[in-house]
């Protein structure tokens, strides 16, 4: 649509001499501002631009909550080396944490199931001793 108006207009204005047509180009903005406002403030372009915008909140909200988590973790972007220069850190992938953290969760899960498989053998080796000393006995 906005090719049609400009083709439009360009075919009205050319009638004119040149002076009148840049007399006349400021007064355009009278016509076409309150158009283009209509249109954004009706048309799917809101829509899109509230869509947008949501993304984006949702998009900062999932920053802010990475840089605590990296800042809890003990991340500081500048740090000093054994030499006693400065140096920046970059921070640490979003995705490469939340791999070290189900890592460090698996590894977890893994060391507490070995101690419980441990406890439950010596467990049943006690409860064997006991038992196997009263079958001796008989």
């Amino acid at each position: 649509t906005g090719l049609w108006i400009r083709k439009i207009c360009s075919v009205v204005l050319s009638f004119f001499p040149a002076w009148f047509r840049y007399f006349l180009q400021p007064f355009l903005v009278f016509y076409y501002a309150p158009l283009f406002m209509l249109r954004n403030l009706t048309g799917p372009t809101r829509k899109r631009a509230i869509a947008k915008h949501e993304s984006m909140l949702g998009a900062w909200k999932d920053a802010v909550e990475y840089a605590e988590k990296t800042e809890k973790d003990g991340y500081w972007p500048v740090v000093v080396s054994e030499d006693g220069y400065f140096q920046m850190v970059a921070p640490p992938d979003p995705e490469e944490t939340t791999v070290a953290e189900a890592n460090r969760q698996m590894a977890d899960a893994m060391a507490e199931t070995v101690e419980h498989a441990m406890e439950v053998k010596d467990a049943s080796a006690t409860d064997n001793n006991d038992t196997g000393s009263s079958r001796d006995k008989k």
